[in-house]
Order: C-alpha cells, then sequence, then structure tokens
C-alpha cells in the first residue's frame, strides 16, 4: 500500500504505530523525487506533535486524550507547530469529521503531510502518512490526497481486521 501511496502523490509514504503516549515510523517508501522528505525508522514523536500524530490522537478514548493533552506543556518544533491543546481540540474534531489531518509545517519547516489512521478490532493503532516538501505537497495538494490517504488507511484496517464502527463509538471511528 505504501508503494502505491507514493506512486499516486509522487511523495514519501509512510506507516507509523502507537506506542505509549508517541507514534513510532515502521515502514517507508520514499518518493523518487530528487528533492524528497526523509522519514527516520524509530524515531519516535508525541501523540501532541504534528498531524501525523495527530490522525491517531483523534480516535484515541477521551481520558487518554485529556491526559495526553495535559501531561506536560506541548512543544513548539517550528513556529507553525499547534502547542495549544484548545486549538489540538478543535484539529481534532476536524479529523474525526474528515478523516484525515493535514500539517503545514508543524513538524519541519520546509514540508507538510497528510496522515489517516488505520484501525484494528481494538481501536486506533497507527497511521499512514505523505510528506513531502511544501512547494510541491501544498496546503491545497493535501487536501486533494487527504481522501486517498484515508482510503488506503481504510484499507490497511480492513486487512487486518477492522469492519465496525460500532466497536469504537466513543473514539469517533468510522466504518472502515
Amino acid at each position: 500500500y505504501l508503494e502505491r501511496l507514493a506512486g499516486e502523490t509522487e511523495e514519501t509514504a509512510f506507516y507509523s504505530v502507537r506506542k505509549d503516549g508517541s507514534r513510532v515510523p515502521l515502514y517507508v517508501h520514499e518518493s523518487r523525487h530528487v528533492t524528497r522528505t526523509q522519514v527516520e525508522i524509530g524515531m519516535a514523536v508525541s501523540l501532541t506533535n504534528g498531524c501525523i500524530s495527530r490522525a491517531i490522537l483523534a480516535f484515541l478514548p477521551e481520558q487518554e486524550i485529556d491526559r495526553l493533552l495535559h501531561k506536560e506543556s506541548i512543544v513548539a518544533v517550528t513556529p507553525w507547530s499547534i502547542t495549544d491543546p484548545k486549538q489540538i481540540r478543535k484539529s481534532i474534531a476536524e479529523v474525526r469529521a474528515r478523516g484525515y489531518s493535514v500539517g503545514i509545517r508543524e513538524i519541519a519547516q520546509n514540508t507538510n503531510a497528510v496522515a489517516a489512521p488505520v484501525f484494528n478490532g481494538e481501536g486506533v493503532i497507527a497511521s499512514i502518512a505523505i510528506v513531502g516538501p511544501t512547494e510541491r505537497l501544498t496546503k491545497k495538494a493535501c487536501e486533494k490526497f487527504g481522501p486517498l490517504v484515508r482510503d488506503y488507511a481504510d484499507k490497511v484496517s480492513e486487512e487486518i481486521g477492522f469492519h465496525s464502527v460500532e466497536a469504537f463509538p466513543s473514539s469517533g471511528a468510522r466504518k472502515a
């Protein structure tokens, strides 16, 4: 799926798993462009930082979201990072409504991203994302690719056994 997603978007595609209060990239398929964004396998990123993390955060139980947003201060990685818990909650509502998250320069100043959650029979477990340079993966391109990224995340979810919204009514999860 990552190879197909990277081929259709011409951007780097990757899969991150949820681990405690973080996400950790496990699989990457790089863009063929000379100018591309590299993703470090195994590097943990807080679930409160960036759209790729928010794709997971949005579908966690409310108590866990509260704990993560109030655990400690949220550190800005770039001037565009969202650090205010109220703004993060607003973004979470958007992610739940659309099924994908868009990040503009949140983790790196010259990088934008789109991500969607992956579910199994127990809840949200991961996210699939594309990431690329701001010149090519513009905000408009992110919005264009959002449904595609969501569709790939849904396919992965189906393959690992997620079939029903009813399993997670309080999380806002949707039918895969």
